[in-house]
């Protein structure tokens, strides 16, 4: 449209366009291999597990642990991405949940949550490095500027956790 309809476009422009969509795609690619990588890496070294069982042995009450299991995902979503830390956290940290006596819906919301949160926070957040990207901000600019969107997402984090019904108003409606 912006190249026939429009007439912004040339077909140079499109050529340079499509070239800078290939390098910004290969980067991410790049990023996501390394984290399945380490996830891999992670997982074939027991790191979940053996934090799975740090928490389990705790005997702390539910609140603490699933604080803690935030913190633990939070730092985990900074590091890998979602797709992976779900693939190998969620089958690790679900029967923790279930034994707590948490909703398995609510549980993945909250997992879900963090993970996501992780995306835009420093220092390896994948939508940091897109966004550098296609906006060539430098870090010094963008990291303080993401501060206040933290702040809010762990504070909306806190609410869905310790009050299951925002997460599962809607549960009864669905079936």
């Amino acid at each position: 449209m912006a190249a026939f309809i429009y007439r912004e476009v040339t077909f140079r422009d499109i050529f340079d366009i499509a070239a800078r969509t290939v390098i910004l795609t290969a980067a991410i690619f790049v990023i996501v291999s390394v984290a399945g990588l380490f996830g891999w890496l992670l997982m074939i070294g027991g790191g979940p597990g053996a934090a799975a069982n740090f928490i389990q042995q705790l005997n702390a009450p539910p609140w603490v642990v699933l604080l803690l299991i935030n913190a633990f995902l939070l730092l985990v979503g900074c590091f890998i991405d979602t797709g992976t830390a779900l693939l190998v956290l969620s089958p690790l940290l679900l029967p923790i949940g279930k034994a707590l006596g948490v909703d398995p819906i609510h549980f993945g919301v909250i997992v879900v949550m963090n993970l996501t949160i992780g995306t835009f926070t420093p220092p390896f957040g994948l939508n940091i490095f897109v966004f550098q990207a296609m906006f060539k901000t430098p870090s010094a600019i963008l990291y303080p500027g993401l501060v206040p969107f933290i702040i809010l997402a762990v504070g909306a984090l806190m609410l869905v956790t310790y009050i299951p019904t925002l997460s599962l108003f809607l549960l009864p409606y669905l079936w």
